[in-house]
């Protein structure tokens, strides 16, 4: 192993970070762990991410002892890239400030075909969860061809159909489990092959420290409470 203090370090493929209120939160995708730095850790994290650790004035040794701890952690290398495969990243930004409309809900027809495709998605994706990882479950919804590009109109109508029946699946048999990750990867999942762009978000707040995932379209949050996200810092969407 190289040293912090004498070598490159590179942050890691999958390895996202945060800052909030001066400290920060980093993301392991592949390793599915959320870490916590302190004010010092997160000036370091972000002189190395932004390539300027030779004008920031740390003292050596603690630079060193700190990048040290994220090399075994497994979350930099001394190694340039590439390292490990991940799904394509969108700009992370802020949380959308609007939920689908749910007149719109209410109005749409149920589904027993949507229905059955999101139970089988969500078998799916737990047992990719289980066995192969997040990682390999984003890029498999990644390469879902949208090949039609839908109607405005068509396109909420189908929304609508999805949502209204995601919302009283979800009602009668899973109200109240803790499950954010893998019913926004179904869901994400069935509206890709829908023909809907979708995008699977992930968040994290502090004081209590909680990670979180939700699913939003077209600047619209799908599946969660807007006054929910709006207490999320995002990390990354896919």
């Amino acid at each position: 192993m190289g040293n912090a203090g004498t070598a490159q370090v590179y942050i890691r493929n999958g390895i996202y970070f945060v800052t909030i209120d001066g400290e920060g939160i980093v993301m392991d995708l592949p390793g599915d762990r959320y870490y916590g730095l302190s004010e010092f850790g997160a000036m370091v994290w972000q002189a190395i991410e932004q390539g300027h650790t030779a004008a920031v004035p740390f003292p050596e040794n603690q630079f060193a002892q700190q990048v040290d701890e994220w090399v075994r952690l497994g979350l930099m290398t001394f190694h340039d890239r590439p390292q490990v495969e991940i799904p394509i990243r969108k700009e992370a930004g802020t949380p959308a400030i609007k939920a689908f409309d749910d007149t719109v809900a209410l109005q749409a027809s149920f589904s027993w075909t949507v229905l059955c495709r999101l139970f089988l998605s969500t078998w799916r994706v737990n047992r990719i969860l289980r066995h192969q990882g997040i990682c390999v479950a984003l890029k498999q919804i990644q390469e879902i061809a949208i090949v039609d590009e839908l109607k405005t109109d068509h396109c909420e109508r189908q929304l609508g159909k999805i949502i209204r029946t995601y919302r009283l699946g979800r009602r009668v048999l899973s109200q109240g489990q803790e499950d954010c990750l893998p019913r926004s990867l179904a869901l994400a999942y069935v509206l890709r092959h829908a023909g809907i762009e979708a995008e699977v978000c992930f968040g994290v707040r502090q004081f209590p420290f909680y990670a979180h995932a939700w699913v939003e379209a077209n600047g619209r949050v799908l599946n969660d409470e807007i006054t929910t996200i709006g207490s999320y810092a995002v990390l990354a969407r896919f």
